[in-house]
């Protein structure tokens, strides 16, 4: 995928892999702690603490990567590809630490990616990306079960 993405001259996409890959790890370990922890590791909602931070966090890596892609590459979406990865970094964040809410932001960040992988004629990638966002709203609702089941694990 990266290949493509570098093909296509979605740069941010491209680098958000090698994020995910290590931000997985990051992710597993999380998880495997808070499982033998007393909070053990339950779907929760983001606590209202994070908002503002969160929110504060996100604009300052658009604006990063928007700067990035803007002066130092040649993307033809430097705005939506920064868009994309600045939430998708957020999204990863909060999923290590299972806040429900990032199920809403892969929905808006596969929603997004999906439109502009079809406005660049990447129309696999584009349906990809849409099955991902309709994943994204099964994923919501089956984490709000879990939530709502005392065993959740």
């Amino acid at each position: 995928m990266a290949v493509i993405f570098y093909q296509s001259k979605f740069y941010a996409d491209m680098g958000i892999n090698i994020y995910y890959f290590f931000a997985s790890i990051w992710g597993w370990i999380v998880w495997t702690k808070k499982k033998n922890s007393a909070e053990n590791g339950k779907i929760s909602h983001t606590p209202s603490r994070f908002i503002v931070p969160l929110i504060l966090m996100s604009i300052a890596i658009f604006v990063l990567i928007a700067f990035i892609l803007v002066n130092y590459t040649d993307s033809p979406v430097p705005y939506g590809d920064a868009f994309t990865t600045a939430l998708s970094i957020i999204a990863m964040w909060m999923l290590a630490y299972k806040f429900i809410e990032q199920w809403g932001l892969w929905f808006v960040v596969n929603g997004v990616s999906c439109g502009l992988y079809f406005w660049k004629d990447l129309h696999y990638t584009g349906g990809l990306f849409a099955v991902y966002a309709v994943i994204s709203i099964f994923g919501y609702f089956k984490w709000r079960r879990m939530m709502k089941d005392k065993k959740n694990r």
